[in-house]
């Protein structure tokens, strides 16, 4: 039974939760507190291993013949996905010693993912469109 109170000893959100009462239905006397605490640290053991073994991805959205954004920087192995969300094909390529690739030609409502596996300073063009660049800081 839950009984409004208003004192420091026993209060847990404004409410008196008497000694003996189970909270849960499953015989557990556990504090509300252990109880977050426990959740907490569960929730973190999953979280933190999938954010280091997932890549992380970023989306550029190819629109007016240009890229939308100028310049980025990502870490090494992260995909960019390309998104072409302009009336034009495209086609993006990166050309440079420690690293290349070409896409085929890229319709209309498409999207293409580069991973980059090396560090370095890389330049994505569009063969269609010489004046499309995206510059890329791996680190």
């Amino acid at each position: 039974m839950r009984t409004r109170s208003y004192h420091r000893r026993g209060v847990w959100g404004g409410w008196h939760i008497p000694p003996n009462s189970c909270l849960f239905g499953h015989g557990t006397k556990r504090s509300i507190p252990s109880v977050r605490a426990g959740r907490l640290l569960v929730t973190w053991a999953v979280v933190l291993p999938l954010a280091a073994v997932a890549p992380q991805s970023t989306t550029v959205i190819q629109k007016h013949r240009a890229f939308t954004i100028e310049s980025i920087t990502i870490a090494r192995g992260q995909t960019i996905i390309f998104s072409n969300e302009d009336g034009f094909t495209h086609e993006i390529y990166v050309e440079t010693p420690q690293f290349t690739f070409e896409s085929d030609e890229q319709e209309p409502g498409t999207q293409v993912p580069v991973t980059f596996p090396v560090s370095g300073h890389f330049v994505v063009h569009c063969h269609i469109h010489p004046k499309m660049h995206l510059d890329v800081d791996v680190q």
